[in-house]
């Protein structure tokens, strides 16, 4: 949708289509997730994100779209819990085998969307999400509400796509957005309330 028109505003009824549709692909996509090929590649950016920010083994922290819960586990040994957000039934299943085969006990799943979390959210000491924007329908709204759910002096630590133009690759999984320019980020970042902006 961006490469056309760009920005958008959406009657809640077409949204929420929207979103069942992301949904479904999830919970369709689920069975083969663990052995899609990017996890190679997704590694790579877990060590980057897991060793951004001094870690403790205090903290508690949330994984906002966890999916198959990869991250959350390699994440686990760093902290004292992680909380892992996902819409899609499906992929928290499967998040909850992989947590289970590897005999982790600091990792939990919810089946939640983190957008519609009310009377008072929990507050973590770190947010991390791991390219789940460009599946989302208004990624500043999302962006927002994970940043009220950090606590004073904490950080969101989040990895997506640079702006492309690859259309098979939005088709084929399902992405709304065909990643998004750094001042993009900078101002969803800006408007969420954050200070200490970093993109690269």
């Amino acid at each position: 949708l961006s490469k056309w028109i760009g920005p958008i505003h959406l009657f809640d009824s077409v949204s929420a289509t929207v979103k069942h549709g992301t949904r479904d692909y999830f919970n369709n996509s689920a069975a083969i997730y663990n052995e899609l090929f990017y996890h190679n590649y997704h590694a790579m950016i877990d060590d980057y994100m897991i060793g951004k920010y001094p870690l403790k083994k205090e903290h508690i922290v949330a994984d906002f779209g966890m999916g198959a819960g990869i991250f959350a586990c390699r994440l686990s040994p760093h902290v004292k819990k992680v909380v892992g957000y996902d819409f899609s039934q499906e992929m928290c299943d499967l998040a909850n085998r992989n947590i289970s085969s590897q005999n982790i006990s600091n990792v939990v799943c919810m089946n939640e969307d983190f957008l519609k979390l009310t009377n008072n959210p929990p507050k973590y000491d770190y947010g991390y999400c791991q390219t789940v924007l460009h599946h989302l329908t208004y990624p500043q709204r999302a962006i927002k509400r994970m940043a009220e759910m950090i606590k004073e002096g904490g950080a969101l630590i989040i990895s997506d796509f640079a702006k492309h133009k690859h259309s098979e690759l939005v088709h084929e999984n399902s992405d709304l957005w065909y990643g998004f320019t750094e001042e993009q980020f900078r101002a969803y970042l800006r408007e969420a309330g954050f200070k200490n902006i970093w993109v690269e």
